[in-house]
């Protein structure tokens, strides 16, 4: 089965994987980001498919997976505390 991970935009799907650049991931990683990166880009009011901040989104997502977010909620926290302005810890906290 194929993980699907993308962002909506007025019905077009919006696939994480261009930006993924040759990088390695799970598919339930690859997944969780594409959850995270539809929740990131409807927080953000992004309407845009391919512009300068739908790459920085992406590229944000993908930054924060690689420090260990790997579920969809701390992932998508950790996006948008990046565009909040707000500290990001360097790995998600244990149980």
């Amino acid at each position: 089965m194929r993980a699907r991970a993308f962002c909506l935009h007025g019905g077009y799907a919006m696939p994480i994987r261009p930006y993924l650049q040759g990088q390695a991931f799970d598919p339930d990683t690859i997944r969780v980001m594409g959850v995270a990166f539809e929740n990131a880009c409807r927080e953000l009011g992004i309407r845009k498919k391919h512009d300068a901040v739908t790459n920085i989104v992406a590229r944000t997502v993908i930054d924060m997976a690689q420090r260990g977010f790997r579920d969809e909620g701390s992932l998508t926290d950790a996006v948008m505390r990046e565009f909040r302005g707000g500290p990001t810890p360097s790995r998600p906290r244990g149980p």
